[in-house]
């Protein structure tokens, strides 16, 4: 007995832990941070699409991660701390849920009624036209614009958009059929309004979906953070559990 409680001690102690991922933490669904940022959709722990693939490139042999925060109120955002928009001190965890952050968009499911429509994830790095952002699911391409949106329908009626690409970086074309995690939409870059650099690096994803509000049906921008964590553990070999269609609290994982 003591021999088999030493070996066991011994496997614990040299078991490969997933290094990589050790770090990954987020902050509950709906806590916009800081609080002045404007008002989350608290208590939607639903997730909305449950086999969705991680939109960005992550885990695998390269060990990239990905960081969804603010790009408003981070560091050298527009109503954030001063400093470089593209600064380090933003690519770090935990994540924070920045659906119905303070915007003009009219959103039905945010409680101001007006807010930011999805989420915004820096890549593993601050670098241009690097890293790809890929299919969240098997779909057709719908829309590629010239200020370097590209629109994927996948299945069950959800609709995603990808903003901020690299323009040589996109392939796709409308009416492509894409594969989830498979096929490359194109690569991270900070394109708005035609400028190159109108944004920090980053890709903004938000996804539709026809919901039911006030016993009417609506295509509305859902909430998609909790469909977010749990894509990207997945992509981290990782455990975050969903139970009965919702993210479980209290995982490792979470902080307050």
């Amino acid at each position: 007995m003591i021999r088999l409680a030493i070996v066991c001690a011994l496997f614990i102690a040299f078991a490969p832990s997933n290094a990589f991922a050790d770090d990954f933490c987020f902050k509950a669904p709906g806590v916009l941070v800081p609080s002045h940022s404007g008002s989350g959709r608290i208590g939607d722990r639903l997730v909305y699409i449950p086999d969705m693939t991680f939109p960005l490139t992550a885990g695998g042999a390269a060990q990239l991660h990905a960081y969804c925060n603010s790009q408003v109120y981070g560091i050298g955002g527009m109503s954030g701390p001063a400093g470089d928009v593209n600064s380090r001190q933003n690519y770090k965890y935990c994540w924070k849920d920045n659906y119905c952050e303070n915007r003009g968009w009219a959103m039905p499911l945010c409680s101001t009624g007006k807010g930011h429509q999805g989420m915004d994830c820096r890549p593993d790095a601050p670098v241009r036209g690097q890293y790809e952002a890929v299919a969240f699911a098997d779909g057709i391409v719908t829309q590629v614009t010239s200020n370097t949106t590209v629109v994927v329908s996948g299945p069950n009626g959800t609709v995603c958009r990808y903003l901020h690409l690299a323009g040589d970086s996109i392939k796709v074309k409308r009416g492509d059929g894409v594969k989830a995690g498979q096929t490359v939409i194109g690569k991270v870059s900070s394109v708005m309004g035609g400028n190159p650099h109108g944004t920090s690096i980053h890709l903004h994803f938000d996804c539709s979906q026809v919901v039911s509000i006030g016993g009417a049906p609506r295509r509305v921008y859902i909430p998609i953070y909790t469909s977010m964590v749990a894509a990207y553990a997945r992509a981290l070999g990782i455990s975050v559990s969903v139970t009965g269609g919702k993210l479980a609290s209290g995982t490792i994982y979470e902080r307050p």
